[in-house]
């Protein structure tokens, strides 16, 4: 026969349900890759300087091919004056929501940029992707905080302008 196992030693059902989701166990955005958002963003920036390139009446693809690559990639540069502070204040904005969210301990995604070559600024701007919020003083702060941190940038940029400029 065998002999009775003593009470300490078979797992309690609370301590294979601890076992199973641990306390630290990170949510789901912390588990989330950032390679897409980041390839978003990459090619949101490529997109928005070739938006402000073309604002320069440059034809890029005439240019590639009449006058070589490297021609076509200067003149592409010069798309950063349009592109740098669009996406600063972009950047800005995401990141806002983004920060506020991981504050309050919301499960936020990261930015999710979209670009869109074809419009006029080269960007649809960008999403995150937010579970449920409980509390009304952290949805107001996430609602609020991308606002108000584009806003600073912009501010930012338009100062700088002015006193280049004046």
């Amino acid at each position: 026969m065998s002999e009775p196992q003593a009470a300490d030693e078979s797992p309690a059902p609370s301590d294979t349900a601890k076992d199973a989701a641990p306390k630290d166990a990170p949510g789901p955005s912390e588990k989330q890759p950032w390679g897409r958002p980041v390839l978003l963003f990459v090619l949101t920036l490529i997109s928005t300087t070739w938006v402000g390139a073309e604002a320069h009446n440059i034809d890029l693809i005439d240019v590639a091919t009449r006058q070589g690559f490297n021609v076509a990639f200067t003149d592409f540069l010069r798309g950063w004056e349009f592109s740098i502070p669009l996406m600063t204040i972009l950047v800005a904005h995401e990141l806002g929501h983004y920060l506020a969210g991981r504050i309050h301990h919301v499960d936020i995604s990261p930015p999710q940029f979209i670009p869109m070559p074809l419009s006029m600024l080269g960007t649809m701007g960008a999403v995150i992707g937010i579970d449920r919020i409980d509390k009304r003083n952290a949805l107001l702060d996430i609602g609020a905080a991308g606002p108000l941190a584009s806003a600073a940038s912009a501010t930012a940029f338009t100062r700088a302008t002015l006193a280049t400029y004046s």
